[in-house]
This record gives structure tokens, C-alpha cells and sequence, in this order.
């Protein structure tokens, strides 16, 4: 009985060692403080695994640091940063870079997703073949089946433009994904309009807008905080 006591230690102290050994991209506010996206997520490192019951044993047990807080549901520090690093004047965007940093914000899923640690959203890799009317991009988001999920959707205006990174040019976006520098639909229609819906030019990231009927290219979403 001893025995087997002893080895089931022994492989819990191997299989502790391991965990510990895996590295992990940590998710940050703004201020530069360690967060997490969700409750359960100990060690702020974007998933709820194994590795976040082995944080709170060895904080509880080994005198580790303690689970991490909640990232910043709102405010500065839970807006992406814009990716601009070249100051041209003092005191501009890139003087500060506030927001959610640009480096390690993107994972790319590896099953045709991206997942934004800065928003919680997941992301289309690719943009969608073909190009769509407004109403035809709705429908082929609400239908997608991709990665195992079937709740993706149109992105809204603010959301499309999140990914849209400023220190970039043609496309402006993030190497994660694959994207061609061409206007992308929102799901977000103009105010006092029967046929005029927001926009995203991923050549610069300016947002626009154009009649419903009109064709562009389509990227779907899913998720958030």
C-alpha cells in the first residue's frame, strides 16, 4: 500500500514538473499588469486547463503568487492598442501606446481561426472566398461551420476595426491572418439610413461606408467578453 502511495506521488510530482515547464503567452491590461479573460483562468495565460488548478495549489500550498485578476472589462485598458510605434511628434499615439500591446495579442488556432487575447473575440483566418452584398454576408456568417462552431456572425463596425493594426500598411492587419487590403462589410447600418451599412479599408484601416447592395469582402467573428 505504501508503495503504490508512493508512486502515485511521484507521478504527480512529474506530472506537476511538466505543467509548470510549459510556457504560456501571459495576457496583459495596459498597465502592464498580468490579467485573466475568464473566471477559472488562475494563471492569466487565456485558457482553463490543468495548469490553472496547479497555480492555485502552489499558491495556496507552496507560497506562489496568487491567482490573477480579472482583466479590465471596460475602460482604457481593455481597448486594443493601434500598433503605431514611429513618433513623429511628441506626445502622439506612439509616444503613450496605450491599450492591450500588439506583441503575442494574436493566436493563430492552427484550424482556421485566430483568437484575440486583447478582446476574447475569435477571428476567420481567412478572408471568406468571393465577395458579398451586405445581406449576402450576414447570411454566409450566420451559416459558417468552422473549427467546431457554428455561432460566428457579421462583425460590427467597432469590432471589425479592433484588428485593424495602425503600424501597418497594405494590409494593415496582423501577419495571423490572411487578408487582402480591400473594404471588408460590418454588420453595422449608417443612422438614418434604408441602405447604407459601415465598413473597414484594410489598406489603411479607414472606415467608410457604402450601399448595402454594393459587393466587399467578409470576415466572421464569434465570442466575446
Amino acid at each position: 500500500m505504501n508503495r503504490l502511495l508512493l508512486i502515485s506521488l511521484a507521478l504527480n510530482v512529474v506530472l506537476l514538473m511538466a505543467v509548470l515547464l510549459v510556457r504560456t503567452e501571459p495576457i496583459v491590461n495596459a498597465d502592464g499588469e498580468k490579467c485573466a479573460r475568464a473566471s477559472g483562468d488562475a494563471n492569466g495565460d487565456g485558457e482553463t486547463d490543468m495548469t490553472d488548478a496547479v497555480h492555485i495549489l502552489s499558491a495556496l500550498f507552496l507560497g506562489t503568487p496568487d491567482p490573477v485578476p480579472l482583466c479590465a472589462a471596460g475602460g482604457e485598458s481593455s481597448l486594443p492598442a493601434t500598433g503605431q510605434s514611429q513618433v513623429r511628434y511628441p506626445g502622439d499615439d506612439a509616444s503613450y501606446r496605450t491599450g492591450c500591446p500588439i506583441a503575442g495579442r494574436f493566436v493563430d488556432n492552427r484550424d482556421g481561426t485566430v483568437t484575440d487575447n486583447c478582446t476574447g473575440l475569435m477571428w476567420q483566418k481567412e478572408t471568406a472566398p468571393g465577395v458579398y452584398s451586405s445581406s449576402a454576408a450576414i447570411e454566409y456568417c450566420e451559416s459558417l461551420a468552422l473549427a467546431g462552431h457554428e455561432d460566428w456572425r457579421l462583425p460590427n463596425v467597432r469590432e471589425l476595426q479592433s484588428i485593424v493594426d495602425y503600424g501597418r500598411w497594405g494590409p494593415a492587419i496582423d501577419p495571423a491572418f490572411q487578408a487582402g487590403a480591400d473594404w471588408y462589410w460590418s454588420s453595422s447600418a449608417v443612422l438614418n439610413s434604408t441602405d447604407a451599412v459601415w465598413m473597414v479599408l484594410f489598406n489603411c484601416g479607414y472606415v467608410g461606408h457604402d450601399i448595402a447592395v454594393y459587393t466587399h469582402f467578409v470576415r466572421a467573428v464569434r465570442g466575446g467578453l
